[in-house]
């Protein structure tokens, strides 16, 4: 019973001792003959350390011995200081030479009988000149043989004089014929049931004559059966007499109306508010009667409203059925409107104009206000000066044409700038 318990003591001591790792420490090789462990030709890792159990190796320059059969052999150590195994390998070492660029310089090919290298029908180069390894070939006029099977071959030589084997495609030769252009000789068209070919209603050439394979066909009054879904179909004939099948359409046939031709009655103008269909200005036709589709209007002297700014100028005209269009718009900005009391801005500067950023102002009396607009009337920039000079910056707007308010105790003066 003892001598049991002390067994397996011992055992739970062996498996309780921790284990050793193990790394690779160094690697070294050399040709045929063991110079001795420790003393080859050192192996560098790739990762620049040795301290793993498997390792990448890196060589530069194995020095080679003389051409013919050698052992090469390799070993390493681990990091207990044992080495392992010699590992070898049979090398047969060549002697090196700088290869020759290779091109090619000729090629040709021949049919059936090999005429000898050099003897055949030379073959272009695409871009003109052999020069490289990989050529395109460029030739007109194959000069085929008798109508049948034969055989085609290509070669080509380097520029170490050597042809190489001839590559051969059995291709069959077909006889020749000049094709016949082809042209449209008719055409026509059916509704529903095909009454045979030739037989349907004829369809001209737009150009009056069918004599190209291509040709627009012209019709007038097709005929149409019953209210209600039919087939429509068309067909041609070539010059060679023959009929190309039956296109067909699905066509949903509607009633027929006559339509009531449409001019115009009426027409008016009107600033802003809307007084309602008819209670606008009236405008006047230019030739004195409203009695077409289309008509040129007239009207002088349109009374500018007030006050100045922006206002929407509205146009509207009716037709003979009574129906009137929607309204027109414009939008116009009124800089002034001539009163009794007249004032005249003989005196404001606005400059530089063109304007980068800052726009100078001066007024010989006090400017209380300057705003800048768009064309469209829409407020961009709003700044109050009380004063007879001041400034504004522009550097904020886009690029384009601007409208300047500028106002006083006396009035409103509006004036363009342009903003680069």
């Amino acid at each position: 019973m003892k001598k049991y318990i002390y067994s397996l003591l011992a055992i739970l001591t062996i498996s309780l001792c921790s284990a050793q790792v193990v790394a690779l420490s160094q690697a070294e090789y050399f040709w045929d003959t063991d110079p001795g462990e420790g003393n080859g030709t050192i192996i560098t890792a790739s990762d620049g350390s040795f301290n793993s159990a498997f390792e990448k190796i890196a060589i530069s320059g194995l020095g080679a011995p003389s051409v013919g059969l050698h052992k090469f052999c390799v070993r390493v150590k681990d990091n207990l200081g044992v080495w392992s195994p010699v590992v070898t390998n049979v090398i047969i070492v060549e002697s090196t030479t700088t290869p020759t660029p290779v091109s090619l310089i000729q090629a040709e090919y021949f049919w059936d009988a090999d005429p000898g290298e050099g003897s055949a029908t030379p073959l272009l180069a695409i871009d003109g000149n052999f020069n490289s390894a990989f050529e395109k070939v460029a030739v007109a006029g194959l000069n085929a043989p008798s109508v049948g099977f034969h055989k085609f071959s290509i070669r080509v030589k380097d520029n170490q004089g050597i042809w190489s084997p001839a590559f051969t495609n059995i291709v069959n030769v077909g006889a020749t014929t000049s094709p016949i252009p082809v042209s449209l000789s008719q055409a026509e068209y059916f509704w529903d049931t095909d009454p045979g070919e030739g037989n349907a209603i004829p369809l001209l050439a737009t150009d009056g004559n069918f004599n190209s394979a291509f040709e627009k066909v012209a019709v007038t009054g097709l005929n149409a059966p019953s209210t209600g879904m039919h087939k429509f179909s068309i067909r041609k004939k070539d010059n060679q007499g023959v009929w190309s099948p039956v296109f067909t359409n699905v066509v949903n046939v509607g009633s027929t109306t006559t339509p009531i031709p449409i001019s115009l009655s009426q027409a008016e103008y009107f600033w802003d508010t809307d007084p309602g269909e008819g209670s606008g200005t009236a405008f006047l036709a230019t030739d004195g009667n409203f009695d077409s589709a289309f008509e040129k209007i007239q009207k002088t002297a349109i009374p500018i409203v007030n006050p100045v700014g922006l206002h929407i100028f509205n146009v509207r005209v009716k037709d003979n059925s009574g129906v009137w269009s929607p309204v027109f718009k414009n939008a116009i900005f009124i800089e002034t409107v001539l009163t009794n009391n007249t004032f005249t801005f003989s005196k404001v500067i606005v400059y530089p104009n063109p304007v980068k950023d800052i726009l100078n102002l001066s007024f010989d009396k006090e400017i209380t206000n300057v705003s800048i607009l768009t064309l469209l009337g829409q407020e961009v920039l709003n700044k109050d000066i009380n004063a007879n000079e001041g400034t504004i910056d522009t550097s904020n707007l886009a690029s384009g044409t601007y409208l300047v308010k500028v106002t006083s105790n006396d009035g409103i003066k509006t004036l363009k700038i342009i903003k680069e």
